[in-house]
């Protein structure tokens, strides 16, 4: 399992902090049987290579090991596993998220647009290896955990291609659907959705 970790030139690709070198020993830390060791691994991976909704040039490249693990019997932790995927899905590029704060720090007009191109690059691989695997996302609209639920149903509108799809799996999910937080998060996903039909 994880065996093309080592094909992968982790030290040139970034995630938040700089460079994603020690991101492969994370993900083989999630296969570990101490319970600590997992959740600190899964934590660094929540803020690495997705940091609170952003993503990086490395985050396309941990997709396939996610999925991986998911399809694995004998993994432990799958939720959290199934809710990093599917928030590395639904990221979005840093300066999109923050640019006006970095202009508001900066004191003056800052030109972002390499930043921009760089990050707009990051993420245009993340939506085409995320892609095939949005339909195997869709049935953890109704996992138990509403965590889970969210982050699926928060992925969904990067997606179009898989509109008509996420849209019936969604109107569906949210006939059970209990949670209020979850079910602002259908009703705006579906919203988002039907911009794109």
């Amino acid at each position: 399992m994880l065996i093309g970790l080592d094909t992968i030139d982790w030290g040139a690709l970034q995630d938040a902090y700089g460079s994603a070198a020690d991101v492969p020993d994370r993900l083989r830390a999630l296969l570990s049987d101490d319970e600590a060791v997992r959740s600190e691994a899964m934590g660094e991976l929540f803020g690495r290579v997705w940091h609170q909704g952003t993503i990086y040039s490395v985050s396309a490249h941990v997709i396939p090991f996610l999925v991986e693990l998911i399809d694995a019997p004998e993994v432990k932790d799958k939720p959290l596993i199934i809710a990093l995927l599917a928030s590395i899905a639904g990221g979005r590029g840093y300066y999109e998220v923050h640019e006006v704060i970095v202009q508001k720090l900066a004191k003056r007009l800052v030109d972002l647009s390499p930043k921009r191109r760089e990050e707009m690059s990051a993420v245009k691989a993340v939506r085409e290896v995320a892609s095939p695997h949005i339909p195997n996302l869709l049935p953890h609209l109704t996992h138990p955990e509403a965590e889970v639920r969210i982050s699926v149903a928060q992925a969904l509108p990067f997606y179009p291609e898989h509109g008509a799809l996420s849209r019936g799996a969604l109107e569906q999910a949210r006939r059970s659907e209990s949670d209020p937080d979850a079910l602002t998060v259908f009703d705006e996903a579906l919203v988002a959705l039907s911009r794109t039909a």
